[in-house]
């Protein structure tokens, strides 16, 4: 696996762990066990691709009841990763290398179309386009989740820290949309029976203890490379393991989910 992609799929399972209690209730809520058809925007390496796998459709196949499971990204490295995932629970995923904005399928092709830590990485323009696809793709009744969408704007840290601002410039960079969980009300407008809510809970340093290292291991493997910025970067560990060890530290950052039906 090449080093970015392994750095990458170590934070999507990190990610499901923030998010798994939300996940239980949403597929609840929407009765996933019934549907047919999931399709994952920017699937990445297939992390939660293998939990829907497992979830559902593998108990949908020992009934004999077919399932459809197709994830999309841009990223071919990611995809090859996913195939990985495919191939552990021994049910067909479809993998292809596509644009959310631009889906290859026809209308009214899926019961299910979701997303977790994806919206947050196109701008307005891009996220209409992805809504209105995805909008497409679901047949009438169907669902769209938007699982886990951060509010870096309204990230609080105590003590402060210049790592937030570094991490917004770096997503920014990127063609993100470091306020993208507070503009979820406004993606869900062209659909029914809506709901956004807040899936995040404050960290303390007894949190940060256990999250620290892996946390830091990320923003040194996104941000390093070069020498000046990995020293800067060094302080700022520095001064937040400080922080952590004399139990001071505190931390907010509101993650949003929220679904609408078509």
């Amino acid at each position: 696996m090449h080093p970015t992609t392994s750095l990458w799929h170590a934070r999507f399972k990190q990610q499901l762990e923030w998010t798994r209690s939300t996940r239980d209730f949403v597929y609840r809520k929407l009765d996933f066990a019934r549907c047919s058809s999931f399709l994952e925007l920017g699937c990445g390496t297939g992390a939660l691709l293998e939990e829907i796998a497992t979830r559902f459709a593998i108990p949908r196949s020992t009934s004999g009841k077919d399932t459809r499971l197709v994830g999309i990204d841009i990223n071919r490295e990611f995809l090859g990763q996913a195939r990985s995932a495919s191939d552990r629970v021994h049910v067909t995923i479809e993998l292809k290398e596509a644009d959310a904005r631009r889906l290859p399928f026809p209308d009214g092709s899926f019961d299910i179309v979701y997303c977790h830590y994806f919206l947050m990485w196109n701008h307005a323009e891009e996220r209409a386009a992805i809504i209105e696809e995805a909008r497409r793709v679901l047949r009438d009744g169907g669902w769209f989740i938007a699982l886990a969408e951060p509010d870096y704007h309204g990230w609080i840290l105590e003590p402060p820290s210049t790592i937030k601002e570094v991490l917004v410039a770096s997503l920014s960079r990127s063609g993100g949309d470091a306020a993208s969980g507070r503009r979820l009300a406004a993606d869900l407008a062209p659909f029914k029976n809506t709901s956004v809510d807040c899936c995040s809970k404050p960290w303390t340093s007894a949190e940060w203890r256990e999250a620290f290292e892996a946390e830091w291991a990320f923003y040194l493997g996104i941000l390093g490379g070069d020498p000046a910025m990995e020293e800067a970067l060094l302080r700022l560990k520095a001064d937040d393991k400080e922080s952590v060890e004399s139990g001071s530290k505190f931390s907010f950052l509101p993650v949003f989910y929220g679904f609408g039906r078509k």
